[in-house]
């Protein structure tokens, strides 16, 4: 958690491996096949398929026995209506996870179980009920995992299968649906849809979650832990517009490393690492929770004050230096760090936050002139020079 100083005078209330594959390897030495050892594209649909469709097989080989029974199916239908509710979703299963192509292995799984629905509605004699679900929950499932197209795949394969079960059955309608065929269709109907959406809601609470994974990767600097350019420049353009709104003090601080670049060069870039690092952390300690604190560039930092005039801004920046003044690096003992600094406060003046950044950075360019390792706050003098 950060500090609370003791300007807060008014606080505010607002995947690389299958590049590999292409690496040139020792003459008979045996090449590995990178992409292989990569999870395969679909793996996990086809995992999330598997109880769905264990269960809506389940469900619904009750619902069309009791519509064979009324119909007087012959018992080879019988047998394979067996095969097609029990087994046939585990063979679904193995099939698409061996696949070199899960997820297009499981896409024709889907149309095989449209084809089956179609053979089964005439099976059924087209029986009213169970014929009208098998319909709408295997439009859905298409609909929901390949949209239109795989909609009207599914559709084709509907009418395959109705074809291929034509002259099976004979083409007999036996339309009305017994009590005793209403009543095995119940827990098709109710149980089925609630478990699909059991599932989507599991679904959509973990991609909710990946989404603010990202977001937050995106918008903190993996290096500094700060928050990255872009993000900060979004909450700048907020503070701006605040401040502005109600009519209150707020300050801008650039802070740029000394000489990082003679850092890298001397002590190598892992050291320059950790003086990232270091000050990152160091920044986020001496500010205020209502403070936001990003890294700008490479070697530069900056912080937006909100509710701080600049005489209270000075402070932070030469608590700042003290602190870091104070930091010791395990790897090289006697090795010391320095920051200039550039201060711009938020006077009527400024037009924009471009404007505002851009009085901070000539600041800090006075700073840095100055011999380094000292503050300068935007004033008339420097306004001058920018002028000429």
């Amino acid at each position: 958690m950060k500090n609370d100083p003791i300007y807060d005078l008014h606080p505010s209330g607002s995947d690389a491996a299958a590049q590999g594959a292409d690496k040139s390897i020792a003459p008979g030495k045996e090449q590995l096949s990178y992409p292989a050892l990569l999870p395969r594209r679909g793996s996990r649909f086809v995992k999330r398929m598997y109880w769905p469709r264990i269960v809506g097989m389940g469900l619904a080989l009750v619902m069309v026995a009791a519509a064979l029974r009324q119909v007087g199916a012959p018992p080879w239908a019988w047998g394979l209506m067996v095969v097609n509710g029990l087994l046939w979703p585990h063979i679904a299963y193995l099939w698409a996870i061996r696949s070199d192509s899960p997820y297009d292995a499981e896409h024709r799984n889907l149309l095989f179980d449209s084809a089956c629905g179609g053979f089964w509605l005439v099976a059924i004699g087209f029986n009213l009920v169970p014929s009208v679900l098998m319909l709408t929950m295997l439009c859905m499932n298409n609909v929901s995992v390949g949209g239109a197209r795989l909609l009207f795949r599914g559709l084709m394969s509907i009418v395959i299968g109705a074809l291929v079960g034509l002259p099976l059955f004979g083409g007999y309608l036996e339309l009305a649906s017994s009590l005793h065929v209403i009543v095995a269709s119940i827990p098709f109907m109710v149980t089925y849809p609630v478990f699909v959406g059991v599932i989507s809601y599991r679904l959509s609470q973990q991609l909710s979650q990946q989404k603010r994974r990202f977001e937050a990767l995106s918008q903190r600097d993996a290096l500094s832990g700060l928050a990255t350019r872009g993000y900060w420049e979004i909450r700048l353009n907020e503070e701006f517009s605040r401040a502005r709104r109600h009519s209150r003090p707020a300050t801008l601080v650039l802070a740029d490393i000394d000489y990082f670049k003679r850092i890298n060069d001397t002590h190598g870039h892992l050291l320059g690492d950790t003086v990232i690092r270091l000050i990152g952390g160091l920044l986020e300690e001496q500010t205020r929770a209502v403070d936001f604190v990003g890294r700008y560039g490479g070697d530069e930092f900056a912080l937006v004050l909100p509710e701080t005039p600049v005489g209270n801004a000075l402070k932070v920046a030469q608590r700042i230096q003290t602190a870091l003044a104070e930091v010791t690096v395990s790897e090289q003992p006697g090795f010391s760090m320095t920051v200039s600094i550039g201060i711009a406060e938020l006077s009527p003046q400024v037009s924009s936050p471009r404007e505002w950044m851009s009085w901070a950075d000539q600041a800090l360019y006075e700073a840095k002139s100055s011999g380094r390792n000292c503050i300068r706050i935007f004033d008339g003098d420097i306004a001058k020079k920018m002028a000429v």
